[in-house]
């Protein structure tokens, strides 16, 4: 402006350019984050960044090359500049933490070792472990069955005691005692030599077996010699050996053996073992007869007195002699 002139005109001329602004695009390439719109502006004007694009398990850290301050004098393209997030998977047991894996997002998770746990059986977790570390914190916890253990009884001699099967760490109640001929029940060990008792409280992680205590009992057998010569009681443990006591005496009287009862209608003999049981015999007498022969010595003869012990004898006749 002014026009420039088809021809030279006869003086000097100064003519200004004028000069429509350019418009640019700055596209935006955001690597499989979310789309951002392109800017489209006049050459120079102020550019106002993009809201930042979002990408699953990473975190946006700007544009290559740097977004200009304002339009270039050319188009671009600006690409999104991203970091790999890592995260973390949490494998618990209740409240307690078993293991943790903290990986970038996308790599391969390897699954830890199945956990133990003193009287379960592991049973798996309560959701899937992921292939690949997901874009977010997980949380797994593990499932398990309790197992049942069983505690076996030796009587060692005795009565029967039925076995006990219940759930690991569950109340256990001691069984009736059981009962032996001869002994009284002394406690259970853990161990057939009889060294550790064992305490009655929860089913344990395990089978166990245990064993019964004994203390032999002492019993007694009593005589009774109705009026014979005194014997000692014999007191010992059940089951010894029982050596019979010399026979009692009795003035007048044969010992005919043992009984069992007062009446003296059942015969017994001292056994070869102590019972189990106290016990009392009750010896049997017979009566003895005995003779009063008379020498007259010379006179007339005397009938011999034959009577039982004790009675009452009535003098006979006094003999005569010439």
């Amino acid at each position: 402006t002014p026009a420039l002139p088809e021809t030279m005109p006869a003086e000097n001329l100064t003519v200004d350019a004028v000069w429509n602004v350019n418009q640019y695009t700055i596209t935006f390439d955001s690597d499989g984050g979310s789309a951002v719109a392109a800017i489209t502006q006049d050459y120079g004007t102020a550019v106002t960044a993009p809201t930042a694009p979002t990408k699953t398990g990473y975190t946006f850290n700007g544009w290559s090359p740097a977004l200009p301050e304002t339009m270039p004098a050319e188009n671009m393209t600006v690409t999104a500049q991203w970091t790999t997030n890592q995260y973390t998977i949490t494998f618990k047991d209740g409240t307690e933490t078993l293991a943790t894996i903290t990986q970038d997002y996308g790599t391969a998770v390897t699954a830890p070792a199945d956990p133990t746990k003193t009287g379960y059986t592991f049973n798996g977790w309560d959701s899937t472990i992921p292939t690949t570390m997901p874009a977010e914190n997980l949380t797994i916890t593990a499932q398990w069955t309790i197992n049942q253990y069983t505690i076996t009884f030796n009587s060692n001699g005795g009565s029967d005691v039925e076995s006990i099967t219940q759930d690991y760490g569950t109340a256990v109640t001691a069984p009736a005692n059981p009962t032996r001929t001869g002994y009284s029940f002394d406690k259970w060990y853990s161990d057939s030599a009889l060294t550790t008792e064992y305490t009655f409280s929860t089913m344990p992680a395990e089978n166990i077996i245990l064993y019964a205590g004994w203390n032999i009992e002492e019993y007694s057998i009593s005589f009774e010699t109705n009026g014979g010569s005194t014997i000692e009681p014999i007191v010992q443990d059940y089951g010894t050996t029982v050596s019979a006591p010399t026979a009692p005496t009795k003035e007048g009287y044969s010992f005919r053996g043992w009984y069992s009862d007062e009446e003296l209608t059942e015969a017994a003999t001292v056994p070869a073992t102590m019972p189990a049981e106290d016990i009392t015999l009750y010896a049997k007498w017979d009566i003895n007869h005995y003779t009063i022969t008379f020498n007259t010595d010379g006179g007339t003869e005397i009938e011999d007195i034959t009577q039982d012990y004790g009675t009452a004898v009535t003098a006979p006749a006094n003999p005569t002699k010439e």
